[in-house]
């Protein structure tokens, strides 16, 4: 059997972080304590000028020693049609955006409490797009023991990943480490190939 790894949340990671949730046996790792700027709380989008990052503003219960699991979103601003403008702006020339922005929409419609809630529906999105046989593992204790894969690594496996079509191929090369919603929107259930 394979060594369990744990691997932060992420709201629609990047490409690379579900080529490693595919690959081996894994558990989400809720009980750490919160980094921000990161995946965590964040995505990458790309927009006409480029790399585009939208971040969802969250609420340290705890302070410095919250745990992932506890913290909250913070509402106190409107971030949510930011980020819908934002998507639309970058994707609605896209071939599959009028399928998938639908999907995008009902859950940002959401009021998530908890970033975790969110990160679980930006999940099952992802694993439904692309038919993906994944499944919300959480840690249930603080976990030592076990290794791990942060950020870090998926963004340099990030770098040397397949491209694929992108939206503003004639004014940029191909962008990696672009938000899994970038392949959606560009490559549809296509996009799968590029996940396995």
């Amino acid at each position: 059997m394979d060594q369990v790894i744990t691997v932060p949340i992420a709201l629609f990671g990047p490409v690379a972080y579900y080529q490693c949730l595919l690959e081996r046996s894994y558990l989400l790792d809720v009980k750490e304590v919160f980094v921000k700027q990161t995946y965590r709380s964040r995505f990458d989008i790309l927009g006409p000028n480029g790399r585009l990052t939208l971040s969802v503003p969250v609420k340290k219960v705890n302070g410095s020693k919250t745990k992932t699991e506890e913290i909250e979103v913070d509402y106190s601003q409107d971030w949510r049609s930011q980020h819908l403008r934002s998507i639309r702006t970058a994707y609605a020339s896209a071939p599959y955006f009028e399928h998938y922005m639908v999907d995008v929409i009902n859950l940002y419609s959401v009021h998530y409490v908890k970033l975790l809630d969110f990160a679980e529906a930006s999940f099952n999105a992802v694993k439904d797009w692309f038919d993906l046989d994944l499944d919300w593992n959480l840690s249930k204790d603080e976990i030592a023991g076990r290794s791990s894969i942060d950020f870090a690594q998926i963004k340099d496996r990030d770098v040397s990943a397949s491209s694929y079509y992108q939206v503003f191929f004639d004014r940029f090369d191909f962008i990696s480490g672009l938000s899994v919603m970038d392949l959606v929107m560009n490559e549809g259930p296509m996009g799968r190939n590029y996940l396995i």
